[in-house]
């Protein structure tokens, strides 16, 4: 199984999103930073993610464990929380349209302490 990890958050200029990607044996195989323009801290999670979803169906990377510290995200993709706001709710919709791409896709919590040491920053 691959691993992602992924963040995303919002300064007051921008905000930002992050994700690496880890083969089975632990080797980084990539990395990306996106800058969104005029977007939300949570809006720029889902967005991360879904650029991450995609970069793995582009490589054909089938199995996958996804690691974030966006309690708001996890949830709402296991279905433990309801999704309440449109703009989130189509990011959402974007990533159970790529879920049947995957052989295997497991979301997990973790603590922002984490994703930025294994990010940096």
């Amino acid at each position: 199984m691959f691993i992602m990890m992924c963040d995303g958050g919002r300064k007051k200029e921008y905000a930002y999103g992050s994700f690496k990607v880890w083969d089975e044996e632990g080797e980084l195989v990539y990395e990306e930073w996106k800058i969104f323009d005029d977007i939300t801290s949570n809006e720029s999670e889902y967005a991360i993610l879904v650029a991450g979803l995609d970069w793995l169906v582009e490589n054909n990377i089938k199995k996958i464990i996804i690691y974030s510290d966006s309690a708001l995200v996890v949830n709402q993709i296991l279905g433990e929380w309801d999704c309440k706001h449109d703009h989130l709710q189509a990011y959402l919709t974007q990533i159970r349209e790529r879920e049947p791409k995957f052989e295997k896709l497991k979301v997990m919590k973790v603590t922002g302490k984490l994703v930025k040491h294994f990010l940096g920053h």
